[in-house]
């Protein structure tokens, strides 16, 4: 009896067993497919892989060994763990479909640990970072260049990224830490406003605020400098500040001395660089004219701080554009700065836009429609369009014949 006992008990622990087995090979699945789903919706621009997928009892996700690539087979970034946390482990039952129809949890927890890259450069751009090798260099004067480090040093670093999402107001407010100590920490947070809407162009940031601590790349940089040249500080800011005012004149635009002894001064002790925009609700950093470029901090509510102090005004005043007349080869001058920025708008033909690709354009659709992207195409009766769209990319064609008309926001 007490034999048969056993083998009852035994048996009913396995079929348990297998039951619960069974069970979290399902919430382990609807989690895949929801990670899956999420990538079809908001595409990294690349192809994103992970080894394996682990599911808590509190339905948080971990996928590790993740990497990210884009038309090479050494990848854009890779880490050992990405950690997601959200909801309940019931809540993954519908995690496809709420992805789907962007019906999200009122917090997420997104952390990313051990993770490295060699690719820099691409990684920022998968947030919509644009970084050229030259920039290094309008920060230091011309005898400096020949020692700078231009391209961004392979990294390893941690990202943590926090989402509050209002479901009634529809507004995801979102905070993000990076830490890299090849590179910076940075810590920032922003509004997403209409964060469900199914268009890119429904949503919008507002309330934008970034700092970077501990600049050690700029740090380097510094270091090499001063070793190069063997200067004081006030002589230094000799050589410094001229060469920003002819940057900035090779612009057309006049830097102001305050800002000019800042930056000076800055560069001896690259510790902490703040950035806060007020955007006005409803407004989009596409939205808002950019030139003239000296006022453009008032347009945008921009206010900028060098190692906790105020930046001020970045530019005192505009220069007016030289023009070269090329038949005559003489010096136009024009005495009307925003004549020169007027809005242009091209000809919605191939001929006229096959010379414009790179550009980024804003079409205007017969439907009135606006669309913002990077023109990636021209073809015989449509073009197609490249959008960053929530850090990844997408393009898009649009037919000619549809188009009202096509504003040149910035050249290629």
């Amino acid at each position: 009896m007490l034999k048969r006992i056993k083998k009852l008990v035994l048996r009913s622990l396995i079929y348990l067993s297998l039951l619960i087995a069974v069970g979290y090979s399902f919430f382990v699945w609807q989690a895949k497919q929801g990670i899956d789903a999420f990538i079809l919706s908001y595409p990294l621009g690349g192809e994103f892989e992970y080894e394996w997928i682990f599911v808590d009892l509190d339905g948080n996700i971990s996928l590790y060994n993740i990497a990210l690539y884009r038309q090479s087979n050494d990848p854009i970034f890779r880490a050992d763990l990405l950690r997601i946390k959200s909801g309940s482990l019931l809540d993954l039952t519908d995690l496809k479909e709420n992805i789907v129809f962007r019906e999200y949890s009122e917090k997420i927890a997104i952390n990313l640990e051990n993770g490295s890259s060699s690719q820099t450069a691409k990684m920022a751009s998968l947030f919509g970072i644009s970084y050229q090798p030259q920039m290094i260099s309008y920060l230091y004067p011309e005898s400096c260049h020949p020692v700078l480090a231009g391209d961004l040093p392979s990294i390893n670093f941690n990202l943590v990224i926090n989402f509050a999402i209002q479901q009634t107001a529809d507004v995801n407010t979102v905070k993000v830490r990076f830490d890299s100590k090849e590179l910076t920490q940075i810590e920032a947070s922003f509004d997403i406003n209409n964060f469900t809407q199914s268009g890119n162009d429904g949503a919008y940031i507002t309330d934008l605020s970034v700092q970077l601590h501990e600049l050690f790349w700029l740090q380097q940089n510094t270091q090499k400098c001063l070793s190069k040249i063997n200067v004081s500080q006030s002589e230094f800011s000799a050589l410094l500040i001229p060469h920003m005012q002819k940057l900035a004149k090779s612009k057309q635009l006049l830097l102001s001395n305050e800002a000019a002894t800042f930056i000076s001064n800055f560069i001896f002790v690259p510790q902490t660089v703040g950035a806060e925009f007020k955007i006005k609700q409803g407004k989009t950093l596409d939205q808002i004219p950019f030139y003239p470029v000296y006022n453009y901090q008032k347009q945008t509510g921009l206010n900028l701080t060098l190692n906790l102090m105020p930046l001020g005004q970045l530019f005192s005043q505009h220069i007016a554009p030289v023009a070269i007349d090329s038949t005559t080869n003489t010096t136009l001058k024009s005495t009307q700065f925003n004549e020169i920025y007027k809005p242009v708008f091209l000809s919605i033909s191939r001929n006229a836009l096959s010379s414009r690709l790179g550009a980024k354009l804003k079409l205007l659709l017969k439907n009135n429609t606006e669309i913002v992207g990077y023109l990636e195409g021209v073809e015989q009766t449509r073009i197609r369009i490249r959008q960053l769209k929530y850090k990844g990319e997408s393009i898009f064609p649009f037919e000619l014949n549809e188009i009202k008309s096509i504003l040149l926001i910035r050249n290629n």
